[in-house]
């Protein structure tokens, strides 16, 4: 709970979380450092995803040459970025990985600071040619709430199916402001309009909202139209 970390030294710390007795959900929380230095406080996020168990699966993601938003619908594990990626970065192809809070990974200059892959989160992933990338881990279920706060929100794509925007955000369209991919397209409620298409899995989105509230993506409506056409 407290000590003394000399100037150009580390110290390293294990967390255990206990998942006994917790509902299916993703918790996320924070472990708040308090200390002298510059900025007298770093917040490290945690997240644990409580599943009902069962055998791991692989999500193979399609990435485009250029800055693609990637998302997965399992929890990799291990999550580590660097590991994910490995494959890229072997083959050269893998020029940057973002999340929605400025952390960046570049293999480059062989800098990481984004601690993990969360699978609520999309990511921005920059590639020199079309590529895929394949992902390892429990999946979560499709209507798993994605928790929402203000703002902008870069955020992951659950279901299995692809499913109109517009219908997609159904359930949260009174507080959201805008929703983009990552080729620009977007989704103004307030002003009735889409040219998003589809979303699609593996895809990444972000979404701006007035609110804090929790995502359940829609599917039924779109589902109904696919078996009644007419």
């Amino acid at each position: 709970t407290e000590g003394v970390i000399e100037g150009g030294e580390q110290q390293g710390f294990v967390i255990t979380l206990d998942a006994t007795g917790l509902p299916r959900a993703l918790f996320e929380g924070e472990i708040v450092f308090t200390h002298d230095g510059i900025g007298g406080e770093t917040i490290l996020p945690l997240a644990l995803q409580v599943s009902e168990g069962g055998e791991d699966e692989e999500m193979v993601i399609d990435l485009i040459d250029g800055w693609n938003i990637s998302s997965a619908f399992v929890q990799p594990d291990p999550d580590d970025i660097i590991e994910i990626t490995s494959d890229l970065v072997e083959a050269g192809t893998l020029l940057m990985v973002k999340n929605g809070l400025g952390r960046f990974y570049n293999p480059e200059f062989n800098f990481n600071n984004i601690w993990g892959w969360v699978v609520n989160d999309g990511y921005m992933m920059k590639v020199t040619e079309d590529c895929q990338l394949s992902i390892i881990g429990i999946p979560v279920e499709p209507d798993l709430p994605i928790e929402l706060d203000v703002g902008w929100q870069l955020i992951s794509y659950y279901p299995r199916v692809e499913v109109d925007a517009v219908v997609a955000f159904s359930g949260i369209a009174e507080v959201l402001e805008i929703a983009k991919d990552g080729s620009g397209r977007f989704y103004s409620p307030e002003f009735g309009f889409s040219n998003m298409g589809d979303l699609r899995e593996g895809s990444g989105y972000m979404v701006k909202t007035v609110e804090a509230i929790e995502l359940v993506y829609v599917v039924e409506e779109e589902l109904a139209r696919q078996s009644f056409p007419y």
